[in-house]
């Protein structure tokens, strides 16, 4: 897998995308639970904004730049995943 912050575009806030995600409904659970759980305590808004074909977006909803990218660090720590920028 493949993990990049992607900063906000048109109608878009920051989001966390993953690339090349198993189709496997427990590993896409995992992501999604790990994600919602380190962004609740960041307190950035986490939504599942997009899952498909390989394909998840993460988006964060809050103006706080520097929380976001502690979420997306932690989260993909949590799942062993490197983060691009």
């Amino acid at each position: 897998m493949i993990a990049k912050l992607i900063a906000p575009s048109m109608d878009k806030n920051w989001s966390l995308q993953l690339f090349d995600v198993p189709n496997d409904k427990q590993i896409q659970n995992e992501i999604w639970y790990h994600a919602r759980i380190i962004g609740q305590h960041f307190k950035v808004n986490p939504f599942l904004q997009g899952n498909s074909e390989g394909w998840m977006m993460i988006e964060y909803w809050t103006s706080e730049e520097s929380f976001i990218l502690e979420a997306a660090v932690k989260t993909c720590e949590k799942l062993k995943i490197s983060l691009d920028f």
